[in-house]
């Protein structure tokens, strides 16, 4: 790179070496991210699932206020440690595993609710905020390996 940060005085090997050496740059951070981060971003997704249990209605959206902040906050979390956003949904290997990933997050709640309903026990929206915790950690220890491997790939 010139002094400017760009590639236009490198010839076209130095400038496929650059975008390699980014590339990989991006995997290992990415794959420097431990397990119980992803568990740790999971855990709001997981609450709001289970604040649905509370039978006070004030309370209820008291703590639903109060877990918002917290996606931001993780947002900013996985930003730092990426080094700048990306998109779960970007083109690529891992737009198929946010989309399946998305579509169980949502059986899951309308079943969780269903579920509930059915039995009439707040019981089942903890049970269903664990297993939201669960879903979301993994999504995100899979999804890590996918965008790490993409990016390592050859070009």
């Amino acid at each position: 790179m010139d002094e400017q940060g760009t590639t236009d005085s490198l010839s076209p090997q130095d400038a496929l070496a650059a975008v390699r050496a980014g590339r990989e740059s991006a995997a290992a951070r990415v794959a420097s991210i431990p397990w119980w981060y992803h568990a740790l971003a999971a855990l709001p997704l997981g609450g709001l699932l289970a604040s649905q249990a509370l039978s006070d209605g004030t309370v209820r959206i008291i703590t639903v206020l109060a877990i918002v902040p917290c996606l931001t906050l993780v947002g900013a979390l996985y930003s730092r440690a990426l080094g700048g956003d990306v998109d779960g949904f970007r083109r690529g290997r891992t737009r198929p595993l946010a989309w399946s990933t998305l579509v169980l997050v949502i059986a899951l709640a309308l079943g969780t609710v269903v579920t509930a309903s059915a039995l009439d026990s707040g019981a089942v929206y903890v049970a269903g905020g664990l297993v939201a915790v669960v879903v979301g950690t993994a999504y995100g220890v899979v999804w890590s390996r996918v965008y790490a491997a993409e990016m390592r790939s050859g070009l």
